[in-house]
């Protein structure tokens, strides 16, 4: 965690030095909400954050930002009848949930007063806290005696995890005045546990 922690760190100052070699202040916080994937994207829910963004020149620009998702999913783990005719259906629900700091250096493809376009690329670390397991598995009547099918869950994966990782952002803000604008924001990221999250979000912020 400490060493995760002080790369995350030193990479946002040093993006953070850049960001300090120019007088223009340029800059906004915007608040955004969106649908999120994670892994093969079979886990499905919400990523939503504050990010503040400020303009360093020749179209470049630094941010830094905190976000959170949540993403669950329900498999179907059997389909049985007991013996008094019941149709027993086995579920499982399992919930993935991460908050993260990220901070990104970008450049803006097309910008002028009312439009701008940009990819934004920088370091993240994450918490995460998940309810999958390894492996599921069922135990049918004809091996255990019993009226009723029984599940058995195996946890090999630690259930709390803080990563470093990466995050590629792509970026579109409309202006509809001198101090607030819209956008919207797909990205894609990987960290040192393998996990990958995909999304898109919508947003709104204010110019300062």
């Amino acid at each position: 965690m400490t060493k995760y922690f002080k790369l995350f760190l030193f990479l946002c100052l040093t993006n953070l030095s850049l960001a300090q070699s120019t007088s223009d202040a340029n800059q906004f916080i915007k608040l955004d909400l969106g649908r999120s994937f994670a892994g093969s994207g079979d886990l499905t829910g919400l990523q939503y954050g504050v990010r503040y963004q400020k303009n360093i020149k020749n179209q470049t620009f630094w941010t830094v930002g905190i976000e959170s998702t949540i993403h669950d999913k329900e498999s179907i783990d059997y389909f049985f009848t007991n013996e008094n005719g019941e149709e027993l259906t086995g579920k499982s629900r399992y919930i993935t949930s991460g908050v993260q700091l990220l901070s990104t250096i970008g450049y803006d493809f097309l910008k002028n007063e009312k439009h701008d376009f940009s990819i934004a690329l920088g370091p993240v670390i994450r918490y995460q806290t998940n309810s999958l397991p390894h492996r599921v598995d069922i135990l049918y009547p004809v091996l255990t005696n019993l009226p009723e099918p029984i599940k058995i869950e195996t946890f090999v994966e630690k259930m709390r995890t803080i990563a470093l990782g990466g995050v590629i952002k792509l970026n579109y803000h409309y202006a509809f005045s001198n101090n607030v604008l819209i956008g919207l924001t797909g990205g894609f990221q990987i960290d040192t546990n393998a996990d990958t999250i995909q999304y898109l979000m919508v947003g709104i912020g204010k110019k300062f």
